[in-house]
């Protein structure tokens, strides 16, 4: 949020000077993780391949920070190794995981790029609602999503029709 005692002259010079650079490279960083959470869910590698993703490009990071005198400290480490970890000792599902990652991603975009993170409290007074609506439009579909038959029950129930109407009464009974 912005401080209060700047003028319009220094609150501009902050928000010109973001460190884009090296939030690139974290949103690199969360999209090979992405990734790599994808492919290795379920397999025992997962944990050693994420951490090792995690590692290798936050060091690349710190790297090109030194390279391009960008600015780099601990808590862009944090940033990219806490989710990493989380997702290394806690099994989560998939989609779990891959939520998570998004939204940190996300919340990354919206800060930054989108300079929420200059806009004063009203900005989270209009995301509030937004993200409610979001929740009931998701938890209003799910059932659609749930109940949606599959391949194999759509095949089994063509057969059935095309058997024919099964008889309503058992032979003999009304003979």
């Amino acid at each position: 949020m912005t401080e209060h005692n700047r003028t319009f002259a220094q609150q501009q010079h902050v928000e010109s000077h973001a460190p884009y650079m090296t939030l690139f490279f974290v949103l690199l960083n969360f999209t090979a993780m992405e990734y790599f959470y994808a492919k290795f869910h379920g397999t025992w590698s997962l944990g050693p391949i994420l951490l090792a993703t995690a590692i290798v490009l936050t060091l690349l990071t710190a790297i090109a920070a030194a390279v391009f005198h960008l600015h780099f400290n601990r808590r862009w480490v944090y940033l990219t190794m806490v989710p990493a970890l989380i997702l290394t000792i806690f099994p989560v599902p998939l989609i779990l995981g891959l939520l998570v990652l998004a939204i940190t991603k996300a919340t990354l975009v919206g800060m930054w790029f989108m300079h929420l993170k200059f806009e004063g409290r009203w900005v989270y007074y209009m995301l509030v609602p937004a993200g409610i609506l979001a929740v009931v439009f998701v938890v209003a579909l799910y059932p659609d999503m749930a109940l949606q038959t599959t391949e194999q029950e759509q095949e089994t129930q063509e057969e059935q029709l095309s058997r024919g109407p099964a008889p309503a009464f058992p032979p003999g009974v009304f003979a």
